[in-house]
């Protein structure tokens, strides 16, 4: 088995907002922690974070040694990336922003020292600024770019989508631009999160039906499938919602409810804050929350990959994967059946260090790419409803 080489850079020379550039910090690296996106479809992606260990004897890490090659950058919110080299391509696996030089060492004259520096992603940079200028309704993407343009944020790194809800005028006032662009998420439906590359990107909720899955991406554990350490999966309570809220200012509660699913497991009422213009377009979005988690599902979670179990053949479809794509995995239980689900990567977790590469994804189902009919589409599926 090998494993990617692996590649650390820090932009020590260049401010947080210029275009950077890189030093090589490589041959100090020891291990890498990283971690991406969420857990579960309804909940925020999250911020990701990487935590770098880099081998310190000669103090190169340390901002009071003015010895320092790198002196007097040792900084925080310095620019580091982590990349992937396999067969002469390279992958980006995170790029960010040191929040933290923590300096670290054993005790003796042979003892040794490094430092866990402490990364997170440009949401960091999204929840620090503040949001001043005045909207008229516009689609999501429109406001997407709105709320970026007017906290400065480059042109260069963004991917944006059209949208297809149309979001509702606004003042915003001193208002954190990653809670205003997450209130425009959920008004959409669709996701929101900073890429590999550092790119901030807004998918709009048509990308999960419009976007077909590669047959190559499947994940399982007989004839030509790609192997895997272990699957996890889920049937319980703790996403029921069968009273679902949909609320904007200024208008009328969308509200969708199953009395059956009351009957089975109690009154569970989720509510979801929009700004939608439309008022037919929150009914939407309930009626579909309340009849995806009105009854619970057996879904799978996650997939361990563990460094690919071995298979150097694996490392050109894992390395490109980023959150929300689409993959399939299979289990065969022991007493017969098979456990088969089209998924999307809702989150990522690696670490990395000498001679082992560990990968989890975190998986949510792909029911709603495949049994939703959009208007103006012709894509069927086992029903046909509408897709908000």
């Amino acid at each position: 088995m090998s494993l990617p080489t692996i590649t650390v850079e820090v932009a020590f020379s260049t401010d947080p907002g210029s275009t950077p550039v890189w030093t090589d910090v490589s041959v100090d690296h020891r291990q890498t922690r990283i971690r991406r996106g969420r857990n579960h479809e309804l909940d925020k992606v999250e911020a990701a974070t990487a935590t770098i260990r880099l081998r310190n004897k000669e103090g190169k890490y340390d901002p009071t040694n003015a010895g320092s090659p790198y002196s007097p950058n040792v900084r925080p919110m310095r620019r580091v990336r982590v990349r992937a080299t396999w067969q002469g391509v390279t992958y980006d696996r995170f790029n960010g922003y040191i929040e933290d030089w923590p300096q670290a060492w054993t005790q003796g004259p042979a003892g040794d020292a490094w430092v866990d520096l402490h990364a997170v992603d440009a949401f960091k940079v999204l929840a620090l600024a503040n949001v001043n200028t005045v909207r008229s309704a516009e689609l999501s993407g429109a406001r997407v770019t709105a709320i970026l343009d007017a906290i400065g944020w480059p042109a260069a790194d963004r991917a944006i989508d059209t949208g297809l809800s149309t979001v509702q005028a606004v003042t915003y006032t001193d208002e954190r631009a990653l809670s205003a662009l997450q209130t425009v998420e959920a008004t959409e439906g669709g996701v929101l999160f900073v890429s590999r590359e550092g790119i901030v990107t807004f998918l709009d909720r048509t990308k999960p039906v419009l976007v077909g899955l590669d047959e190559e991406l499947t994940w399982g554990d007989a004839g030509t499938e790609k192997d895997y350490v272990e699957l996890s999966t889920s049937f319980d309570d703790s996403q029921i919602w069968n009273e679902v809220k949909v609320t904007a200012p200024g208008n009328a509660d969308g509200v969708a409810v199953d009395t059956a699913s009351q009957t089975r497991y109690f009154k569970r009422t989720l509510v979801e804050s929009t700004i939608h213009e439309d008022e037919n377009q929150q009914q939407s979005k309930a009626e579909y929350l309340v009849t995806r988690f009105g009854e619970p599902a057996l879904r799978v979670t996650g997939v361990d990959l563990a460094s690919a179990r071995g298979q150097d053949a694996q490392w050109p479809y894992i390395l490109p994967r980023e959150l929300h794509d689409k993959v399939r995995v299979l289990k065969r239980p022991v007493g017969g059946g098979t456990i088969s689900q089209d998924s999307f990567i809702e989150g990522t977790s690696e670490t990395i260090r000498q001679g082992v590469w560990d990968i989890v994804w975190n998986l949510s189902p792909l029911d709603r790419a495949t049994d939703y009919w959009i208007w103006g589409e012709s894509r069927w599926g086992v029903d046909t409803r509408w897709y908000w």
